[in-house]
């Protein structure tokens, strides 16, 4: 079985059920996850285990 890297963008669009693109990207995963082995690699793993921060508020000053 071949593999396929899968990108972080397609990950965090199913992570975090976007609206506009996870049903493709869910599309895409169950598609080629027939036919392909799913890769990824430690970049992939650190660009979504970043736990993000609340925004910053401006300062009153």
């Amino acid at each position: 079985m071949r593999g396929l890297l899968v990108d972080s963008n397609v990950l965090l669009d199913v992570f975090e059920d976007d609206p506009v693109w996870a049903p493709w990207s869910e599309e895409m995963l169950d598609r080629f996850s027939m036919t392909h082995a799913q890769r990824r690699n430690p970049i992939i793993y650190a660009e979504i285990s970043v736990i993000p921060s609340p925004p910053l508020r401006a300062s009153s000053e």
